[in-house]
């Protein structure tokens, strides 16, 4: 059983911090920002923060569990690891207008490869595939919990509870008749699997609209596709078909736009209010046509998140921003002519300096009431909670800093204290339809109210400790139609739900096929059998069923191919943290002794293909091991930055390939000696990230470049 302690950790309020180490967080969501300042802005912020850490470590829970970010820097190092490879090597970002573009054309010239076919899984030609993922949620042995994915948002079919959707952050939409028992889909074949709500006809419920784009992602820090807009269903989701709210990737690209949240006036079904990174736009004919509403789009008026029709009045309607490109905060904004136009409420609330983001929530138990939660610029932890019993007209705070706990924060790992927070992606609310009073927050956690939000409680933990579990790092609550303590939420591990408020939570992620993967990591030696490694979910076995083996983030694994039976494994965490099991994952032992460089986040290692012993791994230097990693030996000086890819010829081993991003080096004596082989290489315009070896003829090699560039 592996148990990893958490380290003390010196947190510190970021109001006297220079404000380029508070901004990094609007750098990153900034596209022609520089991916170096970036990475300088966040190192000087997490150096003044973490007086007694350096960034590129991890937070690890004990017993194989998830792991939990060490105040955002797991986070961002995701980040880095995708946007660094993909910009120049002065750090410039992509035009990926101009990626989208040229993609776009290539799906004219190639249209059988147009991904706009539905079904489920409905591959295009050039082989035969079938799936073999999983089919339900891998389970920790040690634990009894797992993982299966993120979902940004979950909603009820009006009128039939047993009807679920949830929108995963990269896997489509899904539908479950059973409350959550199983589910399905029929949206791989879209041309955009990033998706953040689904909004239902309450009165033809055949029609439904879907917002496409990674909300929280874009939001934040992943990289996935933009939005291809607002796509429109008839046929209650068998087909979907653009509206005119509708993007390509050619004006999107990709981490720049996202449709967060969509809403119908129950009154006029035809007028749909969509809150996007771009403003709120409005469509007052079923989504022919949609305008930008007046007093959005520009300034404050861009990162809309959050949005609420009055339960009473549809003529007023309610929405959120968060923290934008130009480091503009947590705004609410209050329309009353349905959406048409809007005004910046500010009486009773924190400012946008003050706020990084703001999320909202109402009730029809008590139709005049507004909740708005916020968390704070540069610690992004729990700012407040506010009420308006006026319609949003004024505010008065129910609870929050410096009164703990701070429910916004990492209680497992830093305590109920402030100073941590992760509201830049974890921020949302919900309060029940039958009791005002009875609300539930998210942020790393949830927290429970029943008086208002003046004092709270912890209804669930990502540890499960005092409090069930719930996966970490929640997205999305929605209140359980007629139930005042039922909420289901959305979270970085797939769909939870409790009946109760939180006493008991159950995870209804069965057959969600959404894991973002990695790597993969199949045997030699027995068919079907492999082991993956997934983002926020762990390393995970093919067995029947599939099972977790380690827990935190799966990077690079890989099975002995020596060993009958397949039973012994290699994986690893972020940084370097390599992990071997002898017994199918049952338990792990560290092997980095005689490593003393920082390895990067996704870490690229291998096992010899001639002697089963043999190890190599890349890290500042390529490193080797002879007694299957319980100790190391550096085999090379000549590292300047990380190692981005490693390969060894399968049939003489003493032939290694290892690169940087602007260099690739080779030896023909197991490490003796290297020759730097970069030659023409367009090292200048672009990065290596991979490379393949002929086998049996080592002079014979492909490397791949990740960045844009002409020709």
């Amino acid at each position: 059983m592996r148990r990893i302690t958490f380290p003390l950790l010196l947190c510190l309020t970021l109001f006297s911090l220079p404000l380029a180490a508070q901004d990094w967080v609007g750098m990153m969501r900034d596209p022609h920002a520089n991916v170096h300042a970036v990475q300088q802005a966040f190192n000087r912020w997490y150096s003044q923060t973490h007086k007694t850490s350096k960034p590129g470590t991890e937070v690890h829970a004990p017993n194989g569990r998830e792991s939990e970010e060490d105040e955002c820097n797991e986070l961002f190092r995701r980040w880095e690891w995708f946007n660094v490879p993909r910009a120049a090597p002065n750090g410039t970002r992509a035009d990926f207008n101009l990626v989208g573009r040229e993609y776009h054309n290539y799906l004219i010239q190639h249209p059988v490869q147009a991904p706009h076919q539905q079904g489920p899984h409905n591959f295009q030609p050039g082989g035969t595939w079938t799936y073999v993922g999983n089919t339900q949620v891998p389970t920790n042995s040690n634990t009894g919990f797992g993982g299966d994915g993120r979902v940004n948002r979950i909603r009820f079919m009006p009128g039939n509870s047993n009807i679920m959707f949830a929108c995963a952050a990269s896997g489509g939409l899904w539908k479950s008749t059973n409350g959550g028992s199983s589910w399905s889909t029929n949206t791989d074949q879209l041309g955009d699997l990033t998706t953040s709500d689904v909004a239902i006809n309450p009165l033809n419920t055949n029609i439904m609209y879907l917002a496409t784009g990674d909300g929280d992602g874009i939001q934040s820090i992943y990289p996935d596709p933009a939005t291809i807009g607002v796509l429109k269903s008839t046929d209650g989701g068998l087909t979907w078909n653009a509206t005119s709210l509708s993007y390509t990737l050619a004006n999107a690209g990709a981490n720049y736009y996202s449709v967060n949240e969509l809403i119908i006036d129950p009154s006029d079904t035809a007028v749909i209010i969509a809150a996007t990174t771009m403003g709120i736009y409005r469509t007052a004919n079923s989504g022919s046509t949609w305008t930008l509403a007046g007093g959005t789009g520009s300034g404050n008026a861009t990162w809309f998140h959050s949005i609420a029709f009055h339960p009473g009045n549809p003529n007023v309607v309610y929405a959120c921003t968060s923290n934008v490109i130009n480091g503009i905060g947590g705004n609410f904004f209050r329309s009353v002519n349905n959406g048409v136009s809007w005004t910046n409420i500010t009486n009773g609330l924190p400012s946008n300096a003050t706020a990084e983001g703001m999320a909202l929530a109402v009730t029809p138990a008590d139709t005049s009431l507004v909740y708005v939660l916020a968390d704070r610029t540069g610690t992004y932890d729990y700012q407040g909670l506010y009420v308006s019993n006026n319609d949003g007209v004024s505010f008065t705070m129910q609870s929050g800093y410096p009164t703990q706990p701070n429910i916004l924060g990492n209680n497992d790992a830093f305590g109920p204290g402030f100073g941590y927070g992760q509201g830049w992606y974890d921020l949302t609310l919900a309060v029940s339809p039958t009791n005002k009073d009875s609300i539930m927050v998210g942020g790393v956690d949830t927290y429970l109210s029943t008086d208002g939000g003046v004092t709270w409680a912890q209804s669930s933990d990502w540890l499960a400790n005092g409090a069930p579990f719930v996966h970490a790092d929640i997205h999305h609550i929605e209140p359980v139609p007629g139930n005042s303590l039922g909420f289901a939420v959305a979270c970085d591990g797939g769909a939870f739900i409790t009946t109760n408020g939180g006493p008991n939570f159950s995870d209804i992620s069965n057959n969600l096929e959404i894991a973002q993967q990695y790597s993969i990591g199949p045997s030699a030696t027995v068919a079907g059998r492999w082991i993956t490694g997934w983002q926020d979910n762990g390393t995970n076995l093919s067995t029947a069923p599939w099972a977790q083996v380690l827990g935190g983030d799966g990077m690079v694994c890989f099975i002995d191919w020596s060993v009958p039976g397949a039973t012994t494994f290699y994986a690893e965490n972020p940084n370097g943290a390599l992990q071997r099991s002898t017994n199918s994952g049952g338990t792990w032992s560290n092997i980095t002794t005689g490593i003393t460089e920082a390895g990067p986040w996704v870490t690229q290692w291998c096992q010899d293909p001639k002697t089963a012993a043999t190890l190599y791994s890349g890290f500042r230097n390529v490193w080797k091991s002879t007694n299957s990693g319980g100790s190391w030996t550096r085999i090379g000086t000549w590292g300047t930055s990380s190692i981005t890819a490693l390969a060894v010829d399968s049939a003489n081993p003493a032939y290694i390939y290892a690169a940087q991003s602007n260099m690739i080096q080779y030896t023909t004596n197991g490490g003796a000696s290297w020759t730097n082989i970069t030659g023409t290489l367009p090292v200048g315009s672009a990065n290596i990230t991979g490379i393949a070896v002929k086998s049996k003829s080592p002079s014979h090699v492909w490397v791949t470049f990740s960045g844009y560039s002409s020709g």
